[in-house]
């Protein structure tokens, strides 16, 4: 199952473990911009099941702010109110492995209500 988080940002849901409870999902984020682009594929983030479903409860009930943060805290993709059908999403991944450089991504765009209407309904399948 996947979640069009926005056109250049899909989750993908691959697994489940009851022992935390937790879904791992993975992210693929391909933003373009006129003569650049960017990809990057995170292929194992844990999110804990009370994590999603308090986002997802926050973003259908259009509160002021709503967070999404995977177990080890490096993934995090915000969605914050500005009028009533304007939202601010922002993503931040921070890419910390053992010997390895830091890598750290920010991505800030604005979405409508109908584009956050899809989000909640793709979303949803996941549950």
């Amino acid at each position: 199952m996947k979640v069009d988080v926005l056109p250049e940002l899909v989750f993908s849901f691959e697994d489940y473990s009851e022992r935390t409870p937790a879904l791992k999902i993975s992210c693929s984020f391909h933003p373009d911009y006129m003569g650049a682009s960017v990809s990057l594929s995170v292929m194992e983030l844990w999110i804990d099941c009370d994590v999603w479903d308090n986002w997802l409860s926050a973003i259908s009930q259009k509160s002021d702010y709503a967070e999404l943060i995977d177990l080890d805290r490096d993934f995090q993709v915000g969605f914050e109110k500005l009028a009533d059908n304007l939202y601010k999403v922002r993503l931040n991944i921070e890419i910390n492995e053992v010997s390895s450089p830091i890598t750290r991504l920010s991505y800030d765009t604005v979405i409508d209500d109908a584009r956050l209407t899809s989000i909640i309904d793709s979303s949803k399948e996941i549950q």
